[in-house]
């Protein structure tokens, strides 16, 4: 497919603010949300994913009285079979300590303001949230996971908590050795059907280095079973180093040297890492530093599932690329113009039947506002969802992406 081009028309200019998450309960007739912080709170607004308009302004979500300065943001994306069950989990910091909002599919407010951590110590730079489920005689039990870094860069540490909003059990998750400390976190705690896995960087005598660490859960809610590893080859990698689950084990991506790379990870009693794969197509040129990745479950017949990546490249655009399942390059790839630059971007796709759905979130133009808006693909090219544009309602079958992911896990637990 190579590189086609698309031109943004309606983007969602958000507002101005500090970090910014954007997610989806994965249906056609649903929703995605974006949220950012705010020098008193956060806001968030919830878009149609049919038609990309606005179905909700929830602004402000919480009003906190000081800056929401770290955000992330998870749902139950993949474990539902509508998106009345979906369940919306905002981590945020300021600098009174860590707290944790859930939210209803249609945004209204399950628990506003739930205290992870409440220290000025937590750090305003590292943080990460996700999803997963636990799978036990038969029995499902859904997690939402925080991981995040103390300001002393000396310790990572986690919190598991109910879709209820209790915490079932925190912690510290890892401590790197004198004199060496943490210096990035991936920005979503991802899941693989059986493991939880972040990806951060620590900075050693000898060079910074790329860490993995991968845990499972139990039906409570405490760890299980957890292994870290650090990736040998390269040191000093730069910007962020997103983290996917792909159904049995990962795929993380690196960016060095103006070039991304991703590494597929295997969990079988340790962590293992395939070789380094360049998938900057030869034309780009050179790429920033700020990507993300996402799986693409599609659940059309014959369609291959793919891992979605989004990165800006050097001509001021927004990239959206298609990677194989295991992370290689495919040689497929997106660009969209016209609402840059495009920093800190996002993606998550809404991957229930084709055609996939990108929701996208960057921050744009010297004054920091967010901008979100959301992408399909059509007849080879990707256009902007509109309500002239809208993404097909496929009903009744929208279930089985519950059957593919539960296989999954199930595999996963053999």
């Amino acid at each position: 497919m190579g590189s086609l081009s698309t031109t943004v028309l309606a983007a969602h200019t958000l507002g101005s603010g500090y970090s910014g998450r954007i997610e989806t309960d994965g249906f056609d007739d649903g929703y995605y949300l974006a949220v950012w912080g705010t020098s008193s709170g956060f806001n968030g607004i919830l878009y149609w994913i049919k038609n990309n308009t606005v179905a909700k302004n929830l602004s402000p979500i919480v009003t906190s009285g000081r800056a929401v300065n770290k955000i992330s943001l998870a749902s139950r994306r993949g474990f539902i079979t509508q998106k009345e069950e979906n369940k919306y989990f905002i981590a945020w910091r300021t600098g009174e300590g860590l707290y944790g909002t859930i939210l209803y599919y249609d945004g209204s407010v399950q628990n506003e303001s739930i205290p992870i951590y409440t220290s000025s110590t937590v750090s305003r730079n590292m943080l990460a949230a996700g999803y997963g489920v636990v799978i036990e005689n038969g029995n499902s039990y859904g997690y939402f996971v925080v991981v995040y870094a103390l300001g002393t860069n000396k310790e990572l540490r986690y919190a598991v908590l109910d879709e209820n909003g209790n915490i079932k059990s925190d912690g510290v998750l890892w401590e790197p050795d004198d004199p060496n400390y943490l210096t990035t976190l991936s920005r979503r705690v991802a899941f693989d059907g059986k493991y939880f896995g972040v990806a951060f960087r620590v900075s050693e005598e000898s060079g910074d280095y790329v860490y993995v660490y991968v845990f499972s859960l139990t039906s409570s809610g405490g760890i299980d079973k957890n292994y870290v590893a650090r990736l040998e080859n390269p040191a000093n990698t730069t910007g962020r180093i997103p983290i996917v689950g792909r159904g049995n084990g990962f795929v993380m991506a690196y960016y060095k040297d103006y070039k991304w790379y991703t590494v597929a990870i295997n969990i079988d009693n340790g962590v293992t890492f395939s070789s380094s794969e360049d998938v900057t197509p030869p034309e780009m040129g050179n790429p920033g530093s700020g990507g993300s990745l996402d799986l693409v479950w599609n659940t059309t017949a014959g369609a291959i599932q793919y891992i979605a990546m989004t990165y800006p490249n050097g001509n001021n655009q927004l990239v959206v690329e298609k990677l194989n399942r295991d992370g290689t390059y495919s040689g497929n790839y997106w660009t969209i113009s016209g609402s840059g630059p495009y920093n800190y971007p996002f993606v998550a796709v809404k991957p229930m039947r084709s055609p996939e759905a990108f929701t996208l979130l960057w921050k744009t133009g010297a004054s920091g506002y967010w901008t979100a808006s959301e992408y399909m693909p059509r007849d080879g090219s990707l256009v902007e969802v509109s309500t002239e544009n809208q993404v097909p309602f496929f009903g009744g079958s929208i279930a089985v992406i519950l059957a593919v992911l539960g296989g999954l896990i199930l595999l996963r637990r053999r």
